[in-house]
């Protein structure tokens, strides 16, 4: 599992920024599973 912020520049020129999460499964060295979640609140200033 890993948290982090994603940040970026809208095309407006505002900062924008976004918790996430990842959970991963690894079986025998490899990737088998990969999720992230966001939180929809915070993805609504992606819409306008």
């Amino acid at each position: 599992m890993q948290q982090h912020v994603l940040r970026g520049t809208l095309s407006d020129g505002s900062d924008f920024e976004m918790p996430a999460c990842i959970v991963c499964q690894v079986a025998d060295g490899r990737i088998t599973l990969l999720e992230e979640y966001l939180d929809p609140a915070q993805a609504e200033g992606l819409r306008a």
